[in-house]
């Protein structure tokens, strides 16, 4: 495990500036091994077609197979309760790493169930017309009929039963909803829904991640990660209550979009980024040299690929009166039970977890501690991934396939220590940064002031707190020299200023 106290700033001496963003240490190699027999094919099929990090491979296959499992089980917890088995991820990688190759090849069977969903949905919609012009014929003539008095016309209506329901929107995958968006999808789809996007840029800069929606997004997007009810109550759409419906995300964005959306307060203080997995794998660029799939690698893929199809084409659970007195849409998920030997794990789990949260260890001073809080349950889903991905028809988690899966889940805790080490997410540098790329490219005074940033500086630093910040951390790394008893700032005179030392460029 990782150790490594993340922020270490140190003092640097004025000739010698340090860099805000230190280079990331190398990555662990993901533990493909831990997976189940038909994830690991998965990932072996697509490393060998798409010649990517084993990583990015598997971020794209746990996406789909947590979309897949999450509406057929819960998972019980070492608390007693359940959680969903949806999951919510992240792949960082430069444009060009092959992102979205990994990701089309992880989720080919989804793409041809949607497109058979569409198919069935157009003549499956002409039978519901013809059904709903059938009842509001009916309807009309028990409501026109004279003879009947009040009880015998309600006991006809009773009879005739609600109106037919529109079949389910034929879609199990939007790339950049809004909050809204998504709910209405839940409301009017299967009730399973991912948000997989290979360009993540277009949800995490989408109209849902806006300065005005962003708490509301962050917040309804936790609560659907837990499995809580969906309650909106609106002017326009009136009153509406989603239970069990199941959210798997899996977004893969270059790196300065990430680093954003990984460092971004709002979504720290909502909790939505400790309910994320995080994979930032190393370049493979230069290294991909054209070489053919081996007879291997294509007989994984297509294996993986037909079980996903399988998958995919059980009917999703329902409950007994759908339709009638429950909401048509709601799953009606199964209980999968841990053995005493995974619950055992688990337990051990979860207390390693909860010493390293002590003041002084390595998840309370690293400043992961959201994430280290749910680490265990994010190994408790993964397991339960794993498990119907080796069995759909299985009803309980054995302790080697909890084992697995709380190694994958350390090695995703390793992952977040080594992104936050090089401060690569950390806003405070992240927003020092871009004041010191300012700096020195567009500012001509020598000299610049707190003040002087909030009004003419980056956008990100329009406020004079948050630009003071910024000085001092540069001043702290040696790229700008405090003057004592303040200074000029474009001839006019400023109680504190700082001397920017364009001496100490690269």
């Amino acid at each position: 495990m990782n150790t490594k106290f993340p922020f270490d700033y140190n003092h640097g001496s004025p000739g010698d500036p340090e860099p805000l963003l230190r280079p990331m240490s190398p990555a662990e190699p993901f533990p493909v091994e831990a997976l189940p027999p038909i994830m690991q094919a998965g990932v072996e099929g697509i490393v060998g077609r798409a010649l990517v990090d084993p990583a990015l491979a598997a971020q794209s296959v746990m996406a789909a197979w947590s979309l897949v499992a999450q509406a057929h089980a819960n998972i019980q917890t070492i608390g007693g309760g359940d959680a969903p088995l949806g999951q919510n991820l992240l792949s960082i990688a430069k444009s060009g790493e092959r992102k979205t190759t990994s990701d089309k090849l992880a989720s080919k069977a989804i793409e041809e169930h949607e497109a058979a969903l569409r198919k069935a949905y157009s003549a499956e919609s002409e039978k519901q017309r013809v059904r709903l012009n059938a009842w509001q014929k009916q309807e009309k003539q028990i409501l026109s009929d004279k003879q009947a008095d009040r009880s015998q016309t309600e006991e006809c209506l009773q009879a005739l039963g609600p109106p037919p329901r529109p079949p389910f929107t034929p879609l199990l995958t939007c790339p950049e909803p809004t909050y809204e968006g998504l709910t209405r999808l839940l409301a009017e789809g299967p009730g399973s829904a991912g948000v997989l996007s290979n360009e993540g840029g277009q949800f995490i800069g989408g109209h849902g991640m806006k300065e005005e929606e962003k708490k509301k997004t962050a917040s309804g997007l936790s609560k659907v990660w837990d499995g809580d009810e969906i309650k909106r109550v609106r002017g326009g759409d009136g009153v509406q209550i989603l239970e069990h419906r199941r959210v798997t995300m899996h977004l893969m964005a270059q790196p300065g979009i990430a680093a954003g959306f990984l460092g971004d307060a709002v979504l720290l203080d909502q909790g939505l980024l400790a309910r994320f997995l995080v994979a930032w794998p190393e370049s493979r660029m230069g290294q991909r040299f054209f070489r053919e799939p081996s007879r291997n690698e294509i007989a994984a893929l297509s294996r993986y690929h037909s079980a996903l199809k399988m998958a995919l084409a059980l009917p999703l659970p329902r409950r007994p009166d759908c339709g009638a007195t429950a909401d048509p849409g709601e799953l009606y998920p199964r209980r999968l039970g841990l053995t005493q030997g995974a619950r055992a794990a688990l337990i051990e789990f979860s207390d390693w977890c909860e010493a390293l949260l002590a003041p002084g260890q390595v998840f309370a001073d690293s400043g992961i501690s959201g994430f280290a809080n749910k680490l265990c349950e994010h190994a408790t889903r993964i397991a339960g991934v794993f498990t119907l991905a080796e069995n759909m028809d299985a009803t309980e988690v054995s302790e080697a396939t909890t084992e697995n899966a709380i190694a994958v889940a350390r090695w995703y805790a390793d992952e977040r220590l080594r992104i936050i080490e090089a401060g690569a997410i950390d806003p405070k540098v992240q927003t020092a940064e871009a004041l010191r790329a300012w700096l020195f490219k567009e500012w001509d005074d020598p000299n610049i002031s707190a003040s002087d940033v909030a009004q003419n500086g980056p956008n990100a630093i329009r406020n004079a707190e948050r630009a003071r910040e910024a000085l001092e951390l540069l001043a702290e790394k040696s790229w700008l020299e405090r003057l004592q008893g303040g200074g000029e700032v474009r001839g006019r005179r400023r109680r504190e200023a700082w001397r920017i030392r364009r001496e100490a460029a690269p």
